[in-house]
């Protein structure tokens, strides 16, 4: 390995979990596209679920204080229903519809949480529904049911703190089952643990800049950069279907 390459490497950890500790997520969106055109596709998803794991062990122990137990089991709870849903029809639905759909519902409630008024309203019934069963369903299918979770959790917290601590956990479990699939299709590689041990150090790097760039954030700012982001996010999904 060159240090080119490794200075790379380094550079995307490091960049996308400052963005993932100032939002709570957006670290596996942003440092996916970039990792696979210089490490394999199987190489690069160990990695960053790795990543992962640390950076919401290394959250939930500074701020296990601010997590939600009553929303994170909400959002377990119609998950799980969604899940089971996603199961069943997999085979049923064609995948692009499923994802297009959820792309530009993605994108027009990112838009339109940016252009409303009132930031602090909180979401209805149906729409917490909708979103929660929704993830589920996309996990279950396709395992991209995170954005949906990221739009429900964007609806239901105002403080920056519960929001990221909260998210933690979920993508803990979400990566704990992640790295047992990884397991049993023989995805982990020396070359990956290797990569993840080098990026360590980035990673408690990107976690401290990241907490510091939090403090210059209000919620107004907050709110329009977790909703860029979801912008973001919807406009991937789409491209990985057209593109």
């Amino acid at each position: 390995m060159s240090i080119e390459f490794l200075m790379c490497v380094l550079f995307i950890i490091f960049f996308s979990h400052v963005v993932q500790t100032m939002t709570g997520f957006a670290g596996s969106m942003l440092a996916l596209p970039f990792l696979t055109l210089i490490i394999s596709l199987s190489d690069a998803k160990v990695l960053i679920t790795l990543i992962g794991l640390l950076w919401s062990i290394w959250i939930l122990y500074t701020d296990h204080e601010f997590i939600d137990w009553h929303f994170l089991w909400i959002v377990v709870f119609l998950m799980t229903i969604g899940i089971s849903i996603g199961m069943v029809i997999a085979n049923k639905v064609p995948t692009n519809l499923l994802l297009t759909f959820m792309g530009i519902v993605i994108i027009l409630n990112a838009i339109w949480n940016l252009v409303k008024k009132d930031v602090n309203k909180k979401s209805s019934i149906p729409k917490n529904l909708f979103f929660g069963i929704g993830a589920g369903i996309m996990q279950g299918m396709v395992l991209m049911g995170g954005p949906l979770v990221v739009v429900l959790a964007n609806s239901h917290f105002k403080d920056r703190r519960y929001y990221r601590a909260t998210l933690a956990v979920i993508w803990l479990i979400i990566d704990i089952v992640l790295l047992l699939f990884f397991q049993l299709d023989h995805m982990i590689s020396q070359k990956s643990l290797y990569l993840t041990g080098l990026c360590i150090i980035p990673l408690v790097i990107s976690i401290i800049v990241g907490n510091y760039v939090n403090k210059f954030l209000d919620n107004l700012k907050f709110n329009r950069l977790v909703n860029g982001l979801l912008i973001v996010s919807g406009a991937t999904i789409l491209v990985q279907v057209f593109g």
